[in-house]
C-alpha cells in the first residue's frame, strides 16, 4: 500500500469533484466561476492582457454602432436617390443649369467691377510716393557750398541732380494727366458695368420665375399629382 496521496504528491493541483458536486456547479454560475478563477493565473501579465481583450472589445462594439447606424443613414439616401434623380432630370429640361451658369459669371464680374477704381488708386498712390521721392537740393544750396574746397565739384552734383528731378517730375506731370483723365473713364466704365450687371441680374430673375412657374406646371401635370386630384372610383366629391 503506497503513503502517497494521490492529489498532494502525485497529481499536484487536480481536484475531484463528486456527482453531486458537479451537479451543484452546473445550476450555481457563481460557484462554477469560482472554481474556474482558480486555474487562471493570477499576475499582472494576464490582468493586462484580460483589460486590453475588454477595451478591444470595447472598442469594436462602438465602430459596430457607428457603422450601423451610418449604414440607416446611407439606406436612406439611397431612398431619397431616385426622387433626387427626377429632380436634377427636370431641372435639366428647364434650362436651370445653364441659367445657373450665367449667375456665376455674372458674380464673377461683379467682383471684377471694383478692381477697375482700386488699380487706379493704386498707380496715383504709387505716384504721390515717387513725388514725394524726388531729389530735394537744399544741401547743395549756394548757402551750404560756401567756402568748401571742392564746391564746384559739388555744384556740377547738384545740375546732375536737377536735370533728373525736372525730368521725373515732367514725367510726373504726364502720368497725372493721363491718371486723371483716367479716373472719369474708369467711373464711367464702373456705371455702365453696374448697369449691365443690373440689367442681367434682373433678366436672370425674370428667367427664374418663368422657371418656377413652368416647374409648378410640370408637378401639376406629374401622374402622381394627377392622381392625387383625381377622386378614386366610386367616391363621390362632397356636394
Amino acid at each position: 500500500m503506497s503513503e502517497l496521496h494521490p492529489t498532494r504528491d502525485l497529481l499536484p493541483g487536480l481536484e475531484c469533484y463528486g456527482q453531486n458536486e458537479i451537479f451543484e456547479l452546473a445550476r450555481d454560475d457563481t460557484a462554477l466561476v469560482g472554481v474556474l478563477a482558480r486555474f487562471m493565473p493570477d499576475d499582472a501579465e494576464s490582468t493586462r492582457q484580460v483589460s486590453q481583450v475588454r477595451k478591444a472589445l470595447a472598442d469594436n462594439a462602438e465602430r459596430l454602432a457607428r457603422t450601423l447606424s451610418r449604414q440607416d443613414e446611407l439606406e436612406q439616401d439611397l431612398t431619397r436617390l431616385p426622387k433626387l434623380n427626377e429632380q436634377v432630370a427636370q431641372f435639366k429640361a428647364l434650362g436651370i443649369e445653364a441659367k445657373l451658369k450665367q449667375v456665376l459669371l455674372v458674380e464673377k464680374e461683379r467682383q471684377l467691377k471694383p478692381q477697375l477704381a482700386e488699380e487706379w488708386e493704386r498707380v496715383e498712390s504709387a505716384l504721390q510716393t515717387f513725388e514725394a521721392e524726388l531729389p530735394d537740393l537744399t544741401f547743395l544750396s549756394d548757402t551750404a557750398l560756401d567756402g568748401l574746397p571742392h564746391a564746384e565739384v559739388l555744384r556740377r552734383g547738384r545740375a546732375l541732380l536737377d536735370g533728373i528731378r525736372t525730368g521725373a517730375a515732367n514725367a510726373v506731370e504726364q502720368l497725372r494727366g493721363q491718371l486723371d483723365r483716367a479716373k472719369d473713364d474708369v467711373a464711367a466704365l464702373t456705371r455702365d458695368l453696374e448697369q449691365g450687371l443690373d440689367a442681367a441680374e434682373r433678366g436672370l430673375e425674370a428667367e427664374f420665375a418663368k422657371l418656377r412657374s413652368r416647374h409648378g406646371r410640370a408637378d401639376q401635370d406629374h401622374p402622381a399629382a394627377a392622381g392625387a386630384q383625381r377622386p378614386a372610383p366610386g367616391v363621390r366629391g362632397d356636394g
